[in-house]
C-alpha cells in the first residue's frame, strides 16, 4: 500500500514512474519497484531523477538469489516475476516458473549477476574417493595427480611395486596406469627395475 505522505509522479505521457515523498526537508525520489532513487533533494531534482530513470529498466534481466528472471508485473499489491533461463521467459511455449515477491522489493531481487563460485575442477573426476578418468587439459590433469599423491604415497615410505600397486588400486580401477602417471611427472620415483617407489624430489606433501 502506498503511503499516504507519498505523491504519485508520472512523465509528460501519462505513465507513471515512480514516487516523491518527504524527507525532512529534502524530497525522496521512489522508483517502482518503491526504492529510493539517489539522496534526498529539491523537489525538482526529485522529478528529473524518476524521468531519467523512467521504465526501461524494469525490463532488463533480474537475479534473484542465483537465479535470472525477468519481471512480469508491479504494483503496490506485489511484484511478479518469471525465471528466465538463457532467455527462456521469451520463448514461445517455454516453461517458466512464475515467484510473486513483495512490495517495495527487497535486497534478495538485484540488477546484479550474483558472483558465482567455480566448480571445483578437480571434484568432478572423483565419486567415492575414486578416480574416474584423467583430464584432457594438462592443468587440471596435473592438478589431479597431485591431490591423488597424499593418499598415494608417504614422505618418508619406500614401498615396493606390490604394495604401491595395490595402494593405488583402492584408488583407480586402473592402478597400473596410475603408477605410470606419477612417475612420468615426477610425483613419485622409483628405482630403475620398478622395485621400490617413493615421494618424488621436491614434492611437498600437505601439513597435518
Amino acid at each position: 500500500m502506498i503511503p499516504e505522505d507519498w505523491t504519485e509522479h508520472r512523465r509528460e505521457d501519462g505513465e507513471r514512474v515512480g514516487w516523491i515523498r518527504p524527507a525532512g526537508d529534502l524530497w525522496q525520489a521512489i522508483d517502482l519497484l518503491g526504492r529510493e532513487v539517489g539522496t534526498a533533494t529539491e523537489w525538482l531534482d526529485a522529478e528529473a531523477a524518476l524521468e531519467r530513470r523512467g521504465i526501461g529498466w524494469l525490463a532488463d534481466r533480474w537475479w534473484l538469489g542465483p537465479n535470472a528472471v525477468r519481471i512480469s508485473e508491479v504494483s503496490s499489491d506485489g511484484i511478479v516475476v518469471v525465471t528466465d533461463d538463457y532467455g527462456a521467459a521469451a520463448a514461445i511455449g517455454a516453461s517458466r516458473s512464475v515467484i510473486r515477491l513483495p512490495w517495495p522489493a527487497t535486497a534478495a531481487l538485484s540488477a546484479s549477476e550474483p558472483e558465482r563460485v567455480p566448480a571445483d575442477p578437480i571434484a568432478r573426476w572423483y565419486r567415492d574417493g575414486r578416480l574416474l578418468g584423467y583430464p584432457n587439459r594438462p592443468e587440471v590433469r596435473a592438478a589431479v595427480l597431485a591431490s591423488l599423491v597424499p593418499d598415494a604415497i608417504g614422505a618418508t615410505e619406500r614401498l615396493g611395486e606390490r604394495a604401491f600397486t595395490d595402494r593405488l588400486a583402492t584408488m583407480t580401477a586402473d592402478p597400473i596406469r596410475l603408477r605410470r602417471e606419477l612417475v612420468d611427472r615426477g610425483l613419485v620415483e622409483r628405482t630403475a627395475d620398478g622395485a621400490e617407489y617413493w615421494l618424488g624430489t621436491g614434492v611437498a606433501l600437505p601439513e597435518g
